[in-house]
């Protein structure tokens, strides 16, 4: 197991050049991005909520997209964040913070935040999604309370000053949220976030990421090999690159028959597919190709 997760960290993409297709989505999210930078983000898209199923590059593009814009990531998941608590301390502890290594070096560099699988162990409405979406409606807050204080100023009441409110409600951190599944769960944080959706990569962007494997490690798979690893990894990225880190061990010679993807591909066996009703929907019914918006009204009809 450490062997296939050093693999996979060594051969994850580290840059959008690296970063094999969902270029709309990319696209989209540089966007958001350079809003955000900008202070030009509506108040409803202070976040960025990326959806789709597992093994489809979301967490990988979230770390590129925070680190190429200058930020020092930091990544929690939802199965260890259980409590409210749990979920306000990080953030509490992030938002006036940089790194100690880059305060030391003389670097002003503000951390980006992941919170991955906020579909999986956080606690809904009544726990750490509301502390998120507080977070995400500081700088909101904060425009509130300055309306407020020239109110109580013209009052003669005693105010807050703004550098204060301002130190306490800056927002210099940009928050990436990640679901594996578009369900009334998220629904919350979604009408906060600009939502963008990642489907499954095509069978080019498969093959190309295959290939692209095959030259940095300077292996050879036959074409057809190739393609029972693409149909084989169901869309997985991280599937198809557990399939070639077990051929170059397995093998080690860089030259793989198709016997040897075929005894690999038998020994690993079909993926499990654990989906909600939703996604079942959409499958059954062929909605991959129709706008996110159009199949939530679908489904939501449905169920």
């Amino acid at each position: 197991i450490k062997r296939d997760i050093y693999f996979l960290e060594k051969y994850r993409p580290k840059t959008l050049d690296e970063f094999t297709g969902h270029k709309e989505q990319v696209k989209k999210a540089l966007e958001w991005m350079q809003l955000f930078k900008e202070k030009k983000l509506p108040k409803n898209k202070k976040g960025l909520l990326l959806i789709g199923p597992p093994g489809v590059g979301k967490t990988t593009f979230a770390h590129i997209l925070i680190t190429s814009s200058g930020y020092l990531c930091k990544e929690f998941n939802g199965s260890t964040l259980r409590s409210e608590k749990d979920v306000y301390n990080i953030l509490s502890k992030i938002r006036y913070g940089c790194s100690i290594t880059d305060r030391m070096r003389g670097i002003v560099r503000n951390i980006g935040i992941i919170m991955d699988e906020i579909d999986g162990g956080i606690k809904g409405d009544s726990g750490g999604h509301r502390v998120i979406i507080d977070y995400l409606k500081t700088e909101h807050k904060l425009k509130q309370i300055v309306t407020n204080n020239r109110k109580k100023e013209k009052q003669g009441k005693k105010v807050t000053s703004e550098h204060t409110l301002k130190l306490l409600y800056s927002f210099k951190n940009p928050i990436i949220c990640i679901s594996n599944t578009d369900d009334k769960k998220i629904s919350d944080i979604k009408r906060c976030c600009e939502c963008i959706y990642f489907n499954h990569p095509t069978q080019n962007e498969t093959v190309q990421y295959i290939e692209n494997m095959c030259t940095k490690l300077n292996i050879n798979i036959p074409e057809r090999g190739i393609y029972l690893i693409y149909k084989h990894c169901q869309g997985d990225y991280r599937r198809v690159l557990l399939i070639i880190n077990t051929l170059v061990t397995d093998r080690g010679s860089s030259k793989i028959t198709l016997d040897n993807v075929k005894d690999i591909i038998m020994l690993y066996g079909e993926k499990d597919l654990d989906l909600i009703l939703t996604d079942a929907i959409r499958q059954i019914f062929n909605l991959s190709s129709i706008k996110p918006k159009i199949t939530n009204k679908i489904t939501n009809k449905i169920t």
